[in-house]
């Protein structure tokens, strides 16, 4: 999972439960941002499927740009 924010404190817990209360346990995360104040990115390797009904709660906290899934 992918997720894109812009100058905004998200605390982690917030994706972090929505991802648990769907079932899906974080096996790693990476974090980088372009400037202090600017856009950051978070990178999340997860141990199943980030289904849609995830993706929507992901998308929904706020200062959340996007959220998307890659398969690899």
């Amino acid at each position: 999972m992918i997720q894109w924010y812009h100058g905004v404190r998200i605390p982690c817990y917030q994706y972090h439960a929505t991802l648990g209360a769907n079932g899906i346990n974080i096996a790693n995360m990476s974090l980088s941002r372009n400037q202090v104040g600017g856009r950051a990115l978070s990178i999340l390797n997860v141990d199943s499927k980030v289904d849609q009904n995830a993706l929507d709660g992901i998308l929904g906290i706020e200062g959340i740009q996007s959220a998307s899934t890659v398969e690899l």
